[in-house]
Formats: C-alpha cells, structure tokens, sequence
C-alpha cells in the first residue's frame, strides 16, 4: 500500500489501482485525480446528506468531463426501501450508478472492530 504521490510510481506494474482520497477533495485535487484515471468511484450512502455531498461532486466532474460511476454503499437491509428508493431518484436524473451495490451486514462492522479483513470474520458474508 502506499499513497497516492507514490501511486504513479507502480502504476505501470498493475492493470487495476484504487486510490481512496479525502471525502470531498479540493478543486485542483479532484481536477488531478479526474484527468488521471478511467474512471471515478462515488461512493454514497443512501442518506440525504451523503448523497447531497456526491452530487456536488458530480457537478464538478461535469464540468471537468469525467467518467465517473456512483456505488450505493451501506444499504440498510430489508425491509428498509431506502436503498432501492436511492438507485431510482439517480437513474431517473440519469446519472451513472454500478449494477450493484455494498450492503451493511454485520460483517463489516465486525471485521473493522477486530482490526482485520472481512475475509478473516468467520461468517458466510465474509
């Protein structure tokens, strides 16, 4: 692992690289990292705050010409709606969203409190 300064550094050793950046980075960060890669990840809860924040920053990926894609994470399980509620409102203003989305299971909550990978958690979901 290292951060993204290095990251050019080993870019040409992997097809694939994922850099995790602040939650809302700076004009000139965001311009960088737009004009660097494929493609942007937005990750978004389906709360209304979460999703306020992300689409400012599609605002300013429109204007930049990104390709980005929105990925619904934390879903609550059912019977909550609010997942699927959240998936039409950003299909409806056609923005791009992945198939599926990161559910909130309990595994993930135990993974991070045991300080290790989801795959270690002896669960079926891990």
């Amino acid at each position: 692992m290292v951060d993204e300064k290095q990251g050019v550094r080993y870019a040409r050793d992997y097809e694939h690289i994922v850099i995790h950046t602040p939650a809302r980075p700076t004009p000139e960060d965001l311009k960088t990292l737009a004009q660097g890669c494929d493609l942007l990840i937005l990750p978004s809860s389906p709360d209304a705050m979460a999703l306020s924040a992300m689409l400012q920053m599609v605002e300013a990926l429109y204007s930049l010409q990104s390709n980005y894609r929105i990925l619904l994470t934390v879903i609550p399980p059912a019977p909550s709606k609010v997942g699927a509620q959240s998936r039409t409102t950003i299909k409806k203003v056609r923005l791009p969203i992945f198939k599926s989305d990161i559910r909130r299971l309990a595994v993930f909550h135990n993974a991070a409190l045991a300080g290790v990978p989801v795959n270690a958690i002896k669960d079926p979901y891990g």
